[in-house]
């Protein structure tokens, strides 16, 4: 099949989705008519379920880091810096890593919501028994819509002549999305760093720190990790390529009398966190799930808006639902907690003459 031929398969399974996805959300409004019409805040008849729910919008405060670390919570609310994005090679941390293709029709629908919309008002005047049977029904119509929309949009990923292609709907681009995994992140970043090292005079050395590209002047008795800053100095080079540092940079680097050595530092957990930017739409994500009490995170925040909305579904997704999140949560908590007892330094080190101590607020994260 050409590629013509695919897009115009995927033009049909769109249009077939959108027209049951917007039946169901006719159904959907149908429902929420009625849940306004009684005082309680749940409605349950055969198996749906209609909740009123409030997305709230936060202002974080500083010591909200300390909180989120004591319960565990901390890997799963920080995002990723785009500088560490760009310092390090994080594609094995990445995660629900997926490719699309995305279809921007620059605001031209390619169906008539309303047209479609008005074909199924015959729903506003069911009772209740019926809809739930309707919601069910059209609910499952829109999950198999959906696969097959998705299906077609896979194959058309593969014939896309290139990552972006005019059509006469749009422009048709390759989409990629991901997150990531924020214990493997620290894992990543508290390894591998290279230091090109001078000698200036005896026992005096200029160290340029990477992937940071941090200079600091430093005694050849200093600590690196776990060597002192003259045996790196002196440690036979193995590698002739750097893993932060351009060739072209590398080559001028040698040329100018710095040596290329390799060490590892210890960095506690939560400071690498703190320096991770928190994400007020994953705490808002994660109170809605019902994984961070509201009650006991409120003190750290600031509510600067606050959005009431109905929602519907299966009963059985509503547990679902909450028993995927906390598996989430308790394994990932786990993983933290190992990374906390694994890693965290206590300062016994070594002393030195000039006892320099490299603190996280060097690297630029």
């Amino acid at each position: 099949m050409s590629f013509e031929e695919t897009f115009e398969e995927y033009i049909n399974h769109y249009t077939a989705h959108k027209e049951k996805e917007i039946k169901l959300k006719v159904i959907k409004d149908a429902i929420k008519a009625h849940y306004n019409n009684q005082e309680e805040r749940l409605l349950k008849v055969n198996g749906v379920v209609a909740r009123l729910k409030t997305k709230k919008e936060y202002r974080v405060k500083e010591d909200i880091y300390e909180y989120l670390e004591d319960y565990g919570y901390l890997p799963l609310v920080v995002s990723v810096n785009k500088s560490l994005e760009k310092q390090f090679n994080l594609s094995s941390a990445k995660t629900n890593h997926k490719s699309s293709v995305r279809l921007y029709t620059g605001g031209k629908a390619i169906v008539d919501t309303e047209v479609i919309a008005s074909k199924y008002n015959y729903f506003q005047s069911y009772d209740l028994e019926k809809l739930s049977d309707e919601f069910k029904r059209s609910f499952t119509e829109e999950k198999l819509a959906k696969a097959s929309l998705e299906e077609v949009k896979e194959q058309l990923k593969e014939e896309m002549p290139g990552n972006s292609i005019s059509t006469d709907y749009g422009t048709l681009k390759l989409t990629e999305t991901y997150d990531f995994d924020m214990n493997a992140v620290f894992d990543r970043v508290s390894k591998n760093k290279e230091a090109f090292i001078k000698m200036l005079e005896q026992n005096v050395y200029e160290v340029i720190i990477f992937p940071e590209e941090t200079r600091i002047l430093m005694s050849g008795n200093d600590f690196l990790g776990e060597q002192t800053v003259e045996v790196l100095y002196n440690k036979p080079n193995v590698k002739l390529e750097s893993l932060f540092v351009k060739k072209r940079a590398f080559n001028q680097y040698k040329k100018d009398g710095y040596v290329l050595s390799h060490f590892e530092i210890d960095i506690d957990p939560f400071e690498f966190f703190k320096t991770c930017k928190v994400s007020k739409t994953k705490i808002n994500d994660l109170i809605q799930q019902g994984i961070i009490p509201e009650k006991d995170i409120e003190p750290f925040l600031e509510v600067v808006g606050e959005t009431e909305f109905i929602e519907v579904l299966n009963e059985g997704s509503v547990e679902q639902q909450s028993n995927l999140h906390h598996q989430k949560l308790i394994e990932r908590s786990q993983k933290y907690r190992s990374n906390t007892e694994e890693h965290y330094v206590v300062d016994n080190s070594l002393p030195s003459p000039t006892n320099i101590k490299i603190d996280i607020e060097d690297f630029n994260f």
